[in-house]
């Protein structure tokens, strides 16, 4: 089913759909599937610049996030058989659980605002992807789930005080690009492992986690520490090159470990 040019489709109450291919929406169109609306089989998703309004909280095939165009409602949608997350991003209420591979390889603007939660319970890799938040959007990575960030530029990830970037106890946030990597008035909470190589810079980081510099071995700076009730993972390896025989972690603030 394609929704384009300057179409509003509304699925009302009472309304029935099977979709056994993709739910295409693109620049200008609107798909507003509202409560009481009842949808058969896993639609694959294709937002293409327009705007999805899910209050019904669709189970979703494959999600691609094409050029751009905003998934918002009071729905919380699983994304489970996979998101490619190109450009575009989430408005609204509710919960999106990411439980399929999620993948963002573009510099394109990422966005999430109004209250949305991304809740990533499986593997989501970022490359360059500048991600804006607002509202009292969060990020969530979830036990069992991987936040993995390998670029080798700088990356912003911008928000306010009203945002949060949680790792829970049994996720993994891992740096694993040389390039810098910024958090902009969001608070970092680490309940579980950050690990990696290269530079983050922190607004605020709270840790009750662990902290491993590294891949195998590896330097990782950062600008802000905390160490109440948390472990410091680290590989020595003798007097060697810090980086190659052993892994480093730099602060760039007075702390003690």
């Amino acid at each position: 089913m394609e929704v384009s040019g300057t179409t509003v489709a509304n699925f009302e109450l009472g309304t029935n759909i099977t979709l056994s291919e993709t739910l295409a929406v693109s620049t200008g169109a609107v798909s507003n599937i509202k409560s009481g609306c009842a949808i058969t089989m896993m639609p694959k998703i294709l937002l293409s610049g327009g705007s999805i309004n899910d209050e019904i909280s669709i189970n979703a095939g494959e999600v691609t996030f094409e050029v751009g165009g905003t998934y918002g409602g009071t729905g919380s949608p699983t994304f489970g058989n996979g998101f490619t997350w190109t450009a575009g991003g989430f408005s609204g209420s509710g919960v999106v659980h990411v439980t399929g591979i999620l993948n963002s390889s573009s510099n394109n603007g990422h966005t999430i605002g109004g209250s949305k939660e991304l809740r990533i319970s499986n593997v989501a890799t970022f490359t360059s992807a500048p991600v804006v938040m607002s509202g009292t959007a969060k990020i969530l990575v979830l036990p069992g789930g991987s936040f993995i960030w390998n670029g080798t530029t700088f990356l912003n990830f911008s928000g306010t005080s009203s945002n949060v970037f949680e790792v829970q106890n049994g996720g993994i946030f891992h740096k694993a690009g040389t390039g810098v990597l910024t958090f902009n008035n969001i608070p970092f909470f680490n309940y579980g492992v950050l690990k990696g190589i290269g530079t983050i810079n922190f607004a605020a980081f709270s840790n009750v986690g662990m902290v491993s510099p590294g891949l195998t071995t590896g330097v990782l700076t950062l600008n802000k520490f905390s160490n109440t009730n948390s472990t410091l993972s680290i590989d020595i390896n003798g007097p060697g090159i810090a980086g190659t025989d052993r892994d480093s972690l730099k602060l760039q603030v007075r702390q003690p470990v």
